[in-house]
């Protein structure tokens, strides 16, 4: 990537804050009248980087006959911004910073200032829990004590410092294990076999993973439940997965420091104890979680941390919409519109694609079945018209299939009639379609045909039952995730609302466990 590529894409990234950092900074090297203030304005000004514009705006400024070399200094200047922006919120950047204190006062021979910062520094390695910049700081205090000839202090000093790098090595060696164990989660899905169950037996039984340590930091029991909970997932134990996210939870409730210090272990982690709750069909519960998250996305030390932030607040409200589809309180899924879309208008280009289409899928389904058709259709072509084929085929493939149901329930059959067969065919060629999918596409096709309400009812029962016996397949019933077909099929049949039908099957649900 071009440096001039770089710095483009770096100030269409910042947040205010770290715009109004960073020009405050600038000015203070450089004066009032900086060019390179002016020269970042004009490129954050332009929504697609446009270099003959910006030429022929500075066309009388001497630094436009180099305009490479400004931009470089630019984009060198930018970094130390945001390296002082970001130093006064996260430690490891505190951190670093004294260890830079510190080699400075050395080399003037200051040893005595060097030790209070010793102190103080390994203190905040301590209180949380850095074990790698604490034996830095171990480091630096040998180096004093040498200078200041303290042998005797000396054997202590390297004994901590032992401990440190041991410590950081534990952590090193549970967190390998927990991205190789989501790794094979990811891959798998669900696991399908026993060859699959065995290989994340193996893992998961490892036995540096049970043995008992005599210290366990908070970040290494984080690692450590996060590897029993992706395995009680993947094999189905729903009860164990909630118990183990819960865990991970409790860790960062009991611990504001290290909630503060990783805000996106903290998001994921009540992101994953909200759908281990949704698994147990306990979503009633998943509402005052989603408003400690959001809380939490909105204070101002996370809210410096524009990223964590904007996830937590996608998450939350992708949560409360999944929370109130499995309560049957489609209403409340109206009141979400605004704050949801005021979020996209804002932060939509930070946000993970994977994570947005899930969110403004959900929204649609949720607007559909509370019968505000005419959102629910303006959610959906936001996927649908962006052709995001490539991210998530998943989502583009049911919001295809819900746009057509969606049109049926608006009676716009005349465009029913234009579009159905197309749809069928493009999606039937990518060779993903699950067969009760196939099924009902082929229906509702010929369902346009019949004029007569009776015959249409017929129609409905058969194709229930068609859809019955294709579902008795397990790997084929994963199509009800994203939109439940024989409940639409029984709302026409039944010529009931479909949320009532939806109340009865959950209620049903309930009484069976």
């Amino acid at each position: 990537m071009r440096p001039s590529k770089d710095l483009i894409e770096l100030i269409h990234a910042l947040s205010q804050s770290e715009k109004r950092y960073f020009k405050v900074f600038a000015a203070k090297r450089r004066g009032k009248d900086n060019v390179y203030i002016r020269l970042f304005d004009a490129i954050d000004a332009q929504k697609v980087y446009d270099e003959k514009a910006l030429r022929e705006k500075f066309n009388n400024e001497p630094f436009v006959r180099q305009l490479h070399v400004a931009k470089n200094y630019l984009y060198k200047v930018l970094l130390k911004s945001l390296a002082a922006y970001h130093s006064k919120i996260s430690m490891n950047a505190q951190l670093q910073e004294m260890l830079g204190f510190i080699e400075v006062l050395y080399e003037k021979g200051f040893y005595g200032q060097c030790e209070k910062l010793i102190k103080k520094g390994k203190q905040l390695c301590r209180q949380y829990e850095k074990y790698l910049i604490l034996a830095q700081f171990c480091e630096w205090e040998g180096k004093v004590l040498l200078r200041k000839s303290k042998f005797a202090q000396m054997h202590a000093c390297s004994v901590e410092q032992q401990f440190c790098l041991e410590n950081a090595q534990n952590i090193l060696y549970f967190k390998q294990k927990a991205f190789n164990m989501y790794d094979k989660v990811v891959k798998m899905g669900v696991v399908r076999n026993r060859a699959q169950r065995k290989e994340l037996y193996r893992l998961v039984h490892d036995p540096v993973l049970k043995r008992n340590m005599a210290l366990q930091p908070n970040e290494l029991l984080y690692y450590k439940y996060s590897i029993f909970s992706l395995y009680a997932s993947a094999i189905g134990n729903h009860r164990k997965h909630f118990n183990y996210t819960m865990k991970i939870f409790e860790i960062f409730e009991r611990n504001k420091n290290f909630r503060e210090e990783f805000p996106y272990h903290y998001i994921s982690s009540v992101n994953n104890l909200c759908n281990a709750l949704i698994y147990l069909n306990k979503s009633e519960e998943v509402i005052p979680l989603v408003q400690k998250m959001r809380e939490f996305c909105t204070s101002s030390l996370v809210n410096k941390r524009e990223g964590a932030s904007v996830t937590g607040l996608l998450l939350s409200f992708d949560l409360e919409i999944i929370a109130y589809l499995n309560t049957q309180q489609f209403q409340k899924i109206i009141s979400l519109t605004k704050p949801v879309e005021e979020l996209l208008t804002l932060h939509g280009k930070k946000l993970q694609e994977s994570n947005l289409l899930d969110l403004i899928y959900d929204m649609a389904y949720g607007l559909f079945l509370a019968k505000d058709y005419d959102r629910s259709l303006t959610w959906l072509l936001k996927i649908i018209h962006e052709n995001r084929l490539s991210t998530r085929y998943d989502i583009y493939e049911a919001s295809r299939i819900l746009l057509l149901v969606l049109h049926y329930e608006m009676k716009h059959e005349a465009l029913l009639r234009n579009i159905i067969k197309p749809t069928l065919k493009f999606l039937d060629k990518k060779k993903r379609l699950h067969l009760p999918e196939k099924i009902f596409l082929r229906f509702l096709d010929s369902l346009l045909r019949l004029k007569d309400n009776s015959q249409r009812t017929a129609a409905f029962k058969k194709l229930r039952k068609e859809i019955q016996a294709a579902l008795k397949n397990p790997m084929e019933q994963r199509v009800l995730q994203y939109f439940d077909i024989p409940a639409w099929i029984d709302s026409k049949i039944l010529n009931k609302d479909l949320s009532i039908i939806l109340k009865e099957k959950t209620k049903n649900k309930k009484d069976e466990t």
